[in-house]
């Protein structure tokens, strides 16, 4: 029998990554852009969600360290390494008096030696995310090896996410006085344990049965899905960023509305979610001093996310979203694009700037399809999509 695959996981880590890069296009702080405030208060907890529903326990339990290694280094490691790599020469980390590109430190030159521990303890810009995302995984594979199930998971992921968020509004120099300010500014803004909480929400929702159905979904005795291998049960590759779904549980019925698998048809989980998540918007126009009630605004932020979660995923897992197939192809080819689509964008700002924004948005545009342009002529050499797309 073909294995079935859900096209939404692709889909929807396409529509995420389409919101990251229009996020990182858009010009002007995230605190005075309502467009960049409204898709910042929603895509990496999203994203971030996707990679830990990605997550498979079952595979990581039989992994020891080295192949825990094994597993990222060539299709995660790899290419955030070489795009580290690039954007640190880009910016100038080679120059004989290399220069420190973050503006909190003040430009201040650094010797060779400050420069690639900073390009590697705090990345430049969106590099950030792959480095938490292994930490996040080697954290969660310690606890998996101490026999931690996913309700425990949960538990320890929400309240060390809780802690970091308030040590990131309240303390923010907290780690400094232990570790000094570069290591402790890695912790709090590299590994940024404050999203853990997404990532082991993703965990957990993907052991969830779907609404209605008392069997696990690793049950291939339903006559949905009788022909498959009983002794294989679905799993997914560990590659956040990148494809597939192999061996999914794909369950579909000839009459949806008769589907009791369909996930939750209800919309109690879609409307509470997008009810605060409204109510967090609203704060952009009703709260003139962005550092006030900082606490309460990332409450409200988290549980509208966390009840959107529920019910996105519900629907994501029997493939129930609409489907456009160049967004699927983005989000299977998501690591790649992840990684590189801020170099075009640098490079036209440093040519053009960005007084005249619509010409720069133009040109941006143009840019960026050139750089999906590249991708496919890349994908066709398997060192060089290993490389640079990780896929």
């Amino acid at each position: 029998m073909a294995e079935a695959r859900l096209r939404n996981i692709d889909g929807l880590k396409g529509v995420l990554l389409f919101l990251v890069i229009i996020g990182h296009v858009l010009q002007g702080k995230v605190d005075q852009h309502f467009g960049r405030y409204v898709i910042y208060s929603f895509h990496m907890p999203l994203f971030i969600g996707i990679s830990g529903y990605l997550f498979s326990i079952e595979k990581m339990r039989a992994l020891d360290l080295k192949g825990f290694l094994e597993k990222y280094f060539l299709r995660v490691l790899l290419p955030w390494t070489l795009a580290m790599l690039v954007f640190a020469w880009y910016l100038g980390g080679f120059n004989a008096n290399p220069r420190d590109w973050s503006i909190l430190n003040g430009g201040r030159n650094l010797t060779h030696l400050q420069s690639w521990s900073h390009y590697i303890l705090q990345p430049y810009y969106h590099l950030w995310f792959v480095p938490a995302y292994l930490f996040w995984s080697f954290v969660v594979w310690i606890f998996i090896k101490f026999g931690f199930d996913r309700v425990k998971l949960l538990i320890t992921g929400v309240a060390v996410g809780l802690i970091f968020f308030w040590i990131k509004n309240e303390y923010r120099d907290f780690f400094t006085p232990y570790l000094g300010p570069e290591l402790g500014g890695s912790v709090l803004w590299t590994l940024r344990l404050f999203y853990f909480l997404f990532f082991v929400l993703g965990i957990f929702l993907r052991g969830l049965p779907p609404r209605g159905h008392n069997r696990s979904v690793t049950d291939r005795s339903h006559p949905s899905i009788a022909g498959s291998n009983p002794q294989k049960p679905p799993s997914f590759t560990l590659n956040p960023l990148g494809s597939q779904l192999k061996n999914p549980v794909f369950i579909k019925a000839e009459n949806p509305t008769e589907n009791k698998l369909a996930g939750p048809k209800n919309t109690v989980f879609w409307s509470c979610g997008v009810g605060f998540l409204l109510l967090y918007w609203s704060f952009f126009w009703t709260i003139s001093n962005p550092h006030e009630y900082v606490n309460a605004k990332d409450g409200i932020m988290i549980i509208g996310n966390v009840l959107f979660m529920v019910w996105l995923f519900g629907m994501m897992r029997i493939d129930a979203l609409p489907k456009v197939a160049w967004i699927e192809w983005l989000g299977a080819n998501s690591l790649g694009m992840y990684l590189w689509h801020v170099l075009p964008l640098l490079m036209i700002k440093d040519w053009m700037g960005t007084n005249h924004l619509y010409s720069f948005y133009g040109c941006v545009f143009m840019a960026e399809l050139l750089l999906f342009g590249l991708f496919i002529l890349i994908k066709r050499n398997r060192v060089t999509s290993l490389a640079f797309l990780g896929v």
